[in-house]
């Protein structure tokens, strides 16, 4: 019983410093980056180091992240298939403005 005891209080002290209230970036190669996302476009994820909010903004390229988890524990999953559907819809949304902008020009 003791040791069930020192078990789960050992299991929750580390969940909590895991949820400690910061978004961890994994990487594909494996590496985390613990940050605050301050935003998700079509190619990339912008962000702050954890231990330096009030410091400079990071941007890395989507393709890169494998995975976000959010402070309150949500995870949100970046696959290939995802990304490159995202990117081929960006290319098509900007082809298509480059090309009303060229058509309507005299």
């Amino acid at each position: 019983m003791n040791l069930r005891c020192i078990l789960l209080t050992s299991f929750c002290l580390s969940f909590s410093i895991i949820l400690s209230g910061q978004d961890i970036i994994i990487r594909r190669v494996g590496t985390e980056i613990k940050s605050k996302v301050t935003e998700i476009s079509d190619l990339v994820i912008k962000y702050k180091l954890y231990d330096n909010l009030l410091g400079p903004n990071y941007v890395i390229n989507k393709n890169e992240v494998l995975l976000i988890i959010y402070e309150n524990g949500k995870r949100e999953y970046f696959t290939v298939e995802k990304l490159e559907s995202e990117i081929a819809s960006f290319e098509s949304n900007n082809r298509s403005q480059f090309s009303e902008k060229h058509v309507n020009q005299p």
